[in-house]
């Protein structure tokens, strides 16, 4: 995939993720979002390797849930500011199905928190996911 090179770029350049503009809608969908970065199993692999705390969203283009998410979740500003300290990966299940697997995702959205340096995901969020039980599952992980 041409995501690994672009998470490889990333890392690359410390790390840093910035902040995605919305659409330049009102509400929910004009605020930033967290920045995501496609990835697979290699992508993925990198980055759980760099020191960093990983979040990793699984999902699908027609999980009405998962785009829910995305427009309000994922752009709240205490969790957008959390997530600075994270990596934050996207995986398309239908594109990476032996990626989902392999952590035993068999439906989505599941949202998946790693600490640093750690292979194992320390928190793990099936099924919609408000802001505040993201953010206080983002604040666990250290």
């Amino acid at each position: 995939f041409r995501s690994v090179g672009r998470v490889d770029r990333v890392l690359g350049l410390g790390g840093m993720l910035g902040l995605s503009l919305g659409d330049g809608g009102v509400g929910e969908a004009a605020r930033p979002g967290i920045s995501f970065v496609e990835t697979d199993a290699r992508g993925l692999d990198s980055a759980l390797t760099s020191g960093r705390a990983v979040l990793v969203d699984f999902r699908a283009d027609w999980c009405v849930v998962c785009k829910e998410m995305e427009r309000t979740t994922f752009r709240d500003p205490e969790v957008v500011a959390e997530a600075a300290r994270f990596i934050a990966l996207k995986v398309d299940v239908d594109k990476d199905p032996d990626l989902a697997a392999r952590y035993g995702v068999v439906g989505v959205p599941v949202v998946l928190l790693f600490a640093p340096g750690e292979t194992v995901p320390a928190r793990r969020l099936v099924g919609r996911t408000s802001a505040e039980r993201l953010l206080s599952a983002m604040r666990q992980v250290r």
